[in-house]
């Protein structure tokens, strides 16, 4: 398939950038076999061109306009000879600017969750990961044999590549993750070769080129943990949860002294009036923290979601119910029986439009708004995976047991 051309021409004539967008698929799809059409439309400024498939068997778009630093989205549509859409993709936002650059976007039927370009190897189990504004960072984990990891390796969702960063001066899994406003990443604990629970606070510096910088923070005795999260609650500063919890701020670990442990789950959402509002969630709790206090809301779950448009929780109990928990007020809505089938240790994430909750083989994509379940599709057997909600709208999940190098995307449809 040919790359696709995008020509930005800025208000000097002079000055021209040019954006080189490329599609990339599933390894041995054949989801673009059957596309006749290709739809290109940018968000900013607004403009949609299409282009038929030529004797070649590529498709040829160029598009031209001022190139002054707008923030745009480019939508890529596949209709088939009868315009039915078979295949699409979003980029990451990005700047229209005079120079050039490169973007991928991945491009799957709408609704389904499908292998990304590229692979997580080696295959390995109880990998921690942590959002980035790019991607995702991977840390450690165990191999097949049971061997603790040092691997560092991160997915950027602007080309759909995996970078590998230099490894960690410990091998571990189950490690705990925060990542800061500035490029740091704070990793925490985790269990090492031996299988023991290490205390060791550091910090990787993604910014340093070409594969990160490795800063010791020192040894944190009272929070040797694995399993954990870091629950953002405000710019570089989080909830570490366990016993006993503690607060990552600038580098720096504390104790939390006003309650005695925290459940491993948590998220973060602003909540509708305003307040940065985190909820850890464990099987038989949930814990509410905002305005700098502690407060148990009534049900557990075993895996919870911010959904940011709404200010809102979705949280995931061990069966097949499943609720909506309000930031502001601690409302919950119950919505029992809306998943498919009970998992163990499933993944969940949210973007604006949709929840993905995923686990032994399948996943339930369930509106944001309303947590209906709107499809139910197969996914690798796994348990424990990671989900994260991408800046392209896309959800990936990656890790889990058994040991695999697998990730998966979930492609949603177009954006009326």
């Amino acid at each position: 398939m040919r790359a696709l051309a995008l020509v930005l021409v800025a208000a000097c004539e002079s000055t021209t950038g040019t954006v080189r967008l490329e599609l990339a698929t599933a390894p041995g799809s054949t989801v673009m076999d059957a596309v006749e059409t290709l739809r290109l439309s940018l968000t900013n400024p607004p403009e949609t061109r299409e282009a038929q498939r030529d004797s070649g068997g590529g498709f040829d778009v160029s598009l031209s306009f001022p190139a002054e630093g707008e923030i745009t989205e480019i939508t890529v549509e596949g209709l088939d000879p009868g315009g039915a859409l078979v295949a699409t993709g979003v980029s990451p936002p990005f700047a229209l600017s005079p120079t050039n650059a490169r973007v991928v976007i991945y491009v799957a039927p709408p609704m389904s969750i499908a292998p990304a370009p590229v692979a997580l190897g080696p295959a390995r189990e109880a990998v921690s990961g942590v959002a980035l504004p790019y991607g995702v960072l991977f840390a450690g984990g165990r191999d097949a044999s049971g061997a603790a990891s040092d691997a560092i390796a991160i997915y950027n969702v602007y080309d759909h590549t995996l970078a590998g960063g230099l490894a960690m001066p410990i091998k571990r899994s189950e490690v705990t993750l925060a990542a800061s406003s500035s490029g740091l990443v704070y990793v925490l604990g985790g269990k090492g070769e031996a299988g023991v629970e290490v205390s060791t606070l550091l910090a990787f510096n993604t910014t340093v080129a070409p594969s990160g910088l490795w800063i010791s923070l020192g040894d944190q005795p009272a929070f040797a943990r694995a399993g954990e999260s870091a629950v953002p609650i405000g710019t570089d500063r989080f909830l570490v949860t366990g016993a006993p919890p503690g607060e990552l701020a600038g580098g720096e670990l504390a104790p939390r002294t006003d309650i005695a442990a925290l459940p491993a789950a948590g998220a973060t959402v602003t909540s509708t009036d305003g307040a940065r509002t985190a909820l850890p969630a464990g099987a038989s709790e949930l814990i509410r923290f905002r305005d700098e206090r502690f407060d148990a809301l009534a049900g557990g779950g075993s895996a919870v979601a911010g959904i940011l448009a709404t200010g809102r929780f979705a949280v995931v109990g061990s069966g097949t119910d499943a609720a909506l928990v309000d930031a502001a007020t601690g409302g919950i809505e119950p919505h029992p029986g809306v998943l498919s089938v009970a998992r163990t240790q499933p993944a969940i994430a949210a973007t604006d439009r949709y929840v993905v909750v995923s686990g032994g083989g399948t996943a339930d994509i369930l509106d944001a708004r309303t947590l209906a379940r709107l499809a139910t599709v197969p996914v690798a057997p796994r348990a424990g995976a990671r989900a994260f909600a991408l800046a392209n709208g896309q959800v990936l999940i990656a890790g889990g047991s058994p040991a695999t190098d697998l990730i998966e995307l979930f492609t949603p449809p177009p954006r009326n």
